[in-house]
């Protein structure tokens, strides 16, 4: 099922499934806001991610040493910092807010990125990226009854119809490595 959904798929759709994915986890966090503190909601995260990675992917022991484990680590030490730091902003901003100027949020979105990255492109991909902050509204529309401001609405109206216009442009996909 999960290589159907890789080859057939197309990229935007991965690419909007993985932006659900990760708001909706995004969502479901702060419902825990009430019982742990934000910074606790992305440890545990993390951990959990790590976790179902780990069991997945299961890295070879050379990967445990030397170079590999240290820019694993810087990865893991950054990754960390910007999710405490997108949970801390999402406990007190409305989650499409926070993700603008600013096993569900972190795996998924990260897999399918991947996906749509040598699918589509740098240049393309570089486009989607500008619908996250509408997808995030949605979902907090949807899970958190947030309401956009009118301003908020049609800025986001905005970046739809550019990477709707961008995207008819039609230059080729550019195959990473």
């Amino acid at each position: 099922m999960a290589t159907a959904l890789r080859y057939r798929a197309p990229a935007p759709v991965l690419f909007v499934i993985g932006a659900v994915s990760m708001y909706v986890g995004a969502a479901l966090a702060v419902g825990l806001f009430t019982v742990l503190a934000p910074a606790a909601v992305a440890v545990l995260r993390m951990l959990g991610a790590a976790a179902v990675l780990l069991a997945w992917r299961r890295p070879p022991a050379a990967a445990w040493r030397g170079a590999r484990l240290l820019r694993a680590a810087a990865f893991g030490l950054a990754t960390a910092g910007m999710n405490i730091a997108f949970y801390e902003a999402i406990a007190r901003l409305p989650l499409g807010t926070a993700v603008a100027v600013g096993v569900l949020s972190s795996v998924v979105p990260y897999v399918l990125d991947q996906i749509v990255l040598r699918r589509v492109g740098q240049a393309r991909f570089a486009v989607l990226l500008a619908l996250l902050p509408a997808t995030a509204t949605i979902v907090g529309l949807i899970a958190l009854r947030q309401v956009p401001s009118p301003l908020e609405a049609v800025g986001i109206a905005a970046v739809i119809g550019a990477v709707a216009l961008r995207s008819r442009d039609g230059d080729p996909a550019e195959p990473l490595g």
